[in-house]
């Protein structure tokens, strides 16, 4: 039964990888805000993904499993920041039949955008809590700003984020967590009015980062002090 599971959770990760790689490639394409768009819907991972009806539910069972678990992406004193699941029965936006949007962008590209009534999709988000104050920005926008600015840290950082989930692939993670390392270098100055801590190392990272620090210990026998002297 675990194995079971085991094999659904993993089909879970990497269909919503690929949901949030078409969104923000497609994103980028038609040149949208994508503020608050779904990571992936039943539409899409019926019609793109190719999805039987049965993995379909099972896909909503192990999404359903994950919303009430605690994610943690950054802990440091009274600060934390969680990735919060939320998945929602609703109304969904489609352009050119491609690119799911929330409906600022639908009404930006009216005659290209259509509704589509009764739909279950699922959303990501960074949610936080800074100095009493909520923070809670979507995933697929925080990617599309990375993949704007930084394309090649954009797709290491979906390669890093499969092989710690799923396959282990130590040169991926190596990629992945030196374009991290870049990325909260080149933001520092932003990241510091709202991160009392930015890591400066392989070290730092991973006790500030629970989920990161949890999902590597998988891949330590496989070389991990590789990247152990990584550091900004």
């Amino acid at each position: 039964m675990g194995k079971i599971r085991d094999v659904a959770v993993c089909e879970f990760i990497d269909n919503v990888l690929q949901s949030i790689d078409s969104q923000v490639k497609n994103c980028l394409k038609y040149e949208l805000a994508c503020r608050d768009p779904p990571a992936t819907n039943s539409i899409f991972l019926r019609e793109t993904l190719g999805l039987t009806e049965f993995r379909v539910k099972r896909f909503w069972k192990v999404a359903n499993a994950l919303s009430k678990t605690k994610i943690i992406i950054y802990k440091v004193r009274n600060i934390e920041f969680n990735l919060l699941l939320v998945r929602k029965k609703s109304s969904v936006y489609v352009v050119d039949g491609v690119l799911f949007v929330d409906t600022f962008d639908c009404e930006a590209c009216k005659g290209m955008c259509r509704e589509i009534a009764n739909t279950n999709s699922l959303y990501l988000y960074i949610n936080g809590s800074v100095g009493g104050s909520s923070i809670k920005v979507n995933a697929v926008y925080v990617l599309k700003k990375i993949a704007e600015v930084y394309p090649t840290c954009y797709a290491a950082l979906l390669d890093l984020t499969r092989a710690l989930a799923l396959s282990g692939d130590i040169k991926k993670v190596v990629k992945g967590i030196t374009c991290l390392f870049k990325i909260l270098k080149e933001s520092r100055k932003f990241l510091s009015e709202i991160l009392p801590v930015i890591p400066r190392n392989i070290n730092e990272l991973l006790i500030t980062s629970p989920i990161l620090g949890k999902l590597t210990k998988s891949v330590v026998t496989q070389g991990f002090e590789i990247f152990r002297s990584l550091k900004i």
